[in-house]
């Protein structure tokens, strides 16, 4: 988002959250206008109270905010690329709305399964680069499991 007026953040609010959210913001003039009937608001004037930003909206700057620079900075060792910051964000986001999530022992059958099925992509594809030379992709047949995969299951955790 390249401007912060309230044509653009009420475009981005209406795009990314639900109708009746409450948005915790800074005292920006661009809010009110932008969130209209639409959504609550809860603005904090960050000068005004003589707080530090991290106090006053705890939840907001604290935890989300230095978990992702944690994050990155372990992840990818400090050497993201703006390139790629939106899949970092992605990735960041799904791990963080699943921190407390009880089914992740079946993340792993999860993941399992899907590279069993997925068709393979070209390292050309990954890489966005055109393929001079293109060689005809066919979907698998069906979900097929090797021998070794399709045994029952083992008495033991």
């Amino acid at each position: 988002m390249e401007k912060i007026d309230a044509a653009h953040l009420g475009e981005f609010m209406h795009r990314y959250l639900s109708p009746g959210s409450v948005v915790v913001s800074d005292a920006l003039q661009s809010y009110p206008l932008a969130i209209a009937d639409t959504f609550g608001h809860k603005s904090f004037n960050m000068k005004r109270s003589g707080l530090p930003a991290h106090e006053l909206l705890h939840g907001v700057l604290h935890q989300v905010a230095s978990l992702l620079k944690r994050w990155l900075a372990d992840t990818h060792q400090s050497g993201g690329s703006a390139e790629h910051l939106q899949a970092y964000l992605d990735e960041f986001t799904f791990r963080f709305n699943r921190r407390h999530a009880r089914g992740r022992r079946l993340l792993f059958l999860r993941l399992l399964e899907g590279a069993v099925l997925a068709r393979p992509t070209p390292m050309r594809e990954l890489i966005n680069v055109p393929n001079p030379h293109p060689v005809a992709m066919h979907p698998p047949e069906g979900p097929k499991c090797p021998k070794s995969l399709a045994a029952g299951l083992l008495d033991r955790p």
